[in-house]
């Protein structure tokens, strides 16, 4: 048995491949001066692509660094590899597409001959070869190391014939873009439950269950005609108090590992409170914040950024907690009775135009309490909102259902994708014979 560094993580494979150094598979490419070319990004989860599409996807602009001084940038051959040092033990590597420049931060590959770079693509993404890279990124914390191209030549690979790396690279590319138009199903059917959910809450939230019901204008064009039993009350009218909470003192250096909660937009969605990402605050910093506690069956609404419009409820039994300026305190005057409606309403599309047409025009991204205060809402008589209430939680069960059957299917074939990749480059699939299938039609024909 071999022990040498970076050979281990390989394991068995066939007697007829080999295990080579990085350094005889690969060059630096370290070319600068071509600012010219294609700006190029290197991802986790799309490989390298160009940058403006990257941005679009992302919904992000270009930042000064990005688009200033590109004379420094490293040159991309099409059907290079190319990684970010910085984020290789997270598996940021991908073939280059087109010709190309990329940030200094990243590393250039150039294959030898013999290489079929887009079958080591797959081997570099496998989350074994991405463990070895891991062990040899260094840097002062583990959310910043980095893998040099002097360590990354160190690691070994498994190789096998030029004509056999292209048949598995065939194979996965067939295989996986199967897998990938399951997934996607499964995400297109999530984003149906979703969109059918949210009109479903919507219509009971505005016209209630009773089709039969008399109707009249409610006085809001957006809002159209309400059950004319029914009350169109401004928020503000229906609450003791809409306020955000603040930064404390000193910023991000108040956090602490135990004691308050510390509520931030990313903490606040339509489904509830996520605390997977929560931070604290001591009690000495709650105590000045005193006045952005939050209470138990308060209304909170994220009021900045590509979260506005967010809301939730704080359940009945929850730890103390405070919230930033990025969150606002919606407080009833009758907090058992309207809560609970005032917060689904806040979910609907309804009010969710109600942010957007507060926000057009404004040369800002974030709503005001007087704002809010303004949002004109429908509410029922107290029997008929815990009818409705009651039938959506009954709903939201089944709901809840198809989304989990949905999101495990997308596991699933996620973890047989990675599966089947790992199978394949490590040769414990034998792929020497398989060929690739006939297209449908052409089968046909024969």
């Amino acid at each position: 048995a071999v022990h040498e560094a970076g050979f281990d993580w390989i394991g068995a494979i066939h007697p007829h491949w080999n295990r080579i150094r990085n350094a005889g598979l690969f060059r630096e490419r370290n070319e600068r001066g071509r600012e010219n070319l294609e700006l190029l990004a290197v991802t986790i989860a799309h490989g390298v692509l160009p940058q403006r599409e990257y941005m679009e996807m992302s919904g992000r602009r270009l930042s000064a660094s990005e688009s200033g001084d590109l004379s420094n940038y490293k040159l991309v051959r099409r059907g290079d590899l190319v990684y970010n040092r910085m984020r290789m033990w997270q598996g940021a590597i991908g073939l280059a597409p087109c010709d190309g420049i990329v940030s200094p931060a990243y590393v250039v590959l150039k294959p030898l001959p013999g290489v079929n770079p887009r079958y080591f693509e797959y081997l570099f993404k496998t989350q074994a070869f991405i463990c070895e890279a891991g062990r040899y990124s260094y840097g002062i914390a583990d959310d910043q190391n980095s893998l040099r191209f002097e360590d990354f030549k160190t690691l070994y690979s498994a190789v096998p014939p030029f004509e056999e790396q292209c048949r598995i690279a065939a194979f996965l590319d067939h295989e996986t873009a199967r897998i990938d138009e399951l997934v996607r199903e499964q995400e297109q059917l999530i984003v149906l439950i979703n969109e059918k959910r949210s009109a479903y809450v919507s219509h009971l939230v505005t016209q209630g269950q009773d089709s039969s019901a008399q109707k009249q204008d409610s006085g809001v064009e957006l809002l159209g005609d309400v059950p004319s039993h029914w009350e169109v009350a401004k928020l503000g009218r229906l609450a003791v108090k809409i306020g955000s909470g603040k930064t404390p003192r000193g910023g991000a250096t108040a956090y602490v590992d135990e004691g308050v909660l510390f509520l931030r937009s990313q903490n606040v969605y339509d489904d509830g409170l996520r605390l997977e990402s929560v931070v604290y605050i001591d009690t000495d910093t709650d105590e000045e914040m005193r006045g952005s506690r939050v209470r138990p069956m308060d209304v909170l609404i994220n009021i900045t950024g590509a979260s506005i419009g967010r809301a939730t409820i704080v359940p009945q039994e929850f730890h103390p907690a405070n919230v930033n300026q990025h969150v606002a305190i919606i407080r009833l005057r009758q907090p058992s009775e309207l809560a609970k409606w005032i917060a689904v309403v806040l979910q609907t599309s309804y009010a969710k135009t109600l942010v957007q047409l507060a926000m057009s025009g404004a040369a800002r991204d974030g709503l005001t309490g007087e704002e809010l205060a303004q949002f004109r809402v429908p509410v029922p008589p107290l029997e008929e909102r815990k009818a409705i209430i009651a039938h959506l939680e009954d709903l939201e069960s089944d709901w809840a259902h198809l989304t989990d059957t949905a999101n495990q299917s997308k596991r699933l074939l996620l973890e047989r994708r990675s599966a089947l990749i790992s199978a394949a480059v490590t040769g414990q699939l034998d792929l020497r014979n398989w060929q690739p299938p006939e297209p449908e039609g052409v089968a046909e024909m024969a």
